[in-house]
């Protein structure tokens, strides 16, 4: 190829690592189809099946990778159209998974995305850096575990609701807590997968903080609607929280709900309420 000139993909003949590009909402252009922020995307990506090997802030988005524990080889036509099959399976598979979220068809096979320490000039005034934000070399995934995850699986398993993801998360802690679950008349079809999880991870960590640092014995969630909101409130019985402590779980609490939650003491001293509100 002459200089300047790209690839195609006839021009590919190794493929070792999978990547995907994920577009993050402008906050002055808010798109519903899109994660609002970085934190959404990446915890969208955590709640798929396969993992991502590696995540990239990319500038106004997040590139995510898949790492493969083999190279494909591609020397004829017919293992190229089954690469490519292959790709476009595994995109159909999670774009399923992450309705309804909406994103960019980057599954040719000579795509190129954007590399760590490079700089984005889509706005060349205000260049961006290009950077890790996530590395988990351990994930390496098999041909068949990347099938799996296509889009022929994924039509074949049961959309995972909130009620199915808490009774997970509550089967772990039930034995060292009495927990009380209560869901009036809450319309969980509205929830996408990953709304489901970043609720599930608040509760995970209310209860973590309350059997770790209160000593709690027993704890009480609530999960109800709240005009265009889901509010989430989990009492407990335990200690008094020092409101100016902030650590590990003030980071996940902001994280999950985009910093819209609130933690007191009760007024008589019996315990401590904390409360979240998740946009659907």
């Amino acid at each position: 190829m002459a200089f300047g000139e790209r690839g195609g993909n006839e021009e590919v003949g190794n493929i070792s690592i999978i990547g995907m590009d994920i577009d993050v909402s402008d906050p002055e252009k808010p798109d519903k189809n899109l994660p609002r922020t970085k934190e959404e995307a990446l915890t969208l990506l955590e709640g798929f099946p396969l993992k991502p090997s590696y995540t990239l802030s990319s500038g106004n988005g997040v590139h995510a990778y898949w790492a493969l524990s083999e190279e494909i080889v591609i020397e004829t036509e017919e293992q190229r159209k089954e690469a490519q099959e292959l790709v476009r399976a595994f995109y159909r598979g999670f774009g399923a998974f992450a309705a309804p979220f909406k994103f960019d068809a980057t599954h040719d096979l000579s795509r190129m995305l954007r590399f760590p320490g490079s700089l984005n000039f889509k706005d060349v005034n205000n260049p961006k850096a290009v950077e890790f934000l996530t590395e988990n070399p351990e994930r390496l995934y098999t041909v068949k575990e990347i099938q799996d995850a296509g889009i022929e699986k994924v039509r074949t398993q049961p959309r995972e609701s909130l009620t199915e993801r808490l009774e997970v998360v509550l089967e772990e802690w039930q034995p060292l807590l009495e927990i009380e679950l209560i869901t009036p008349e809450l319309n969980e079809s509205s929830l996408s997968r990953s709304q489901a999880c970043r609720i599930c991870d608040f509760i995970n960590e209310c209860l973590s903080n309350a059997l770790r640092h209160g000593h709690a014995t027993r704890v009480r969630i609530q999960v109800s609607e709240a005009l265009n909101d889901v509010l989430v409130v989990v009492s407990n019985n335990g200690s008094p929280v020092e409101q100016t402590k902030k650590g590990l779980g003030t980071k996940i609490f902001n994280q999950v709900s985009h910093s819209r939650w609130d933690i007191k003491n009760k007024a008589d001293g019996s315990g401590v309420r904390v409360s979240a509100l998740f946009s659907r």
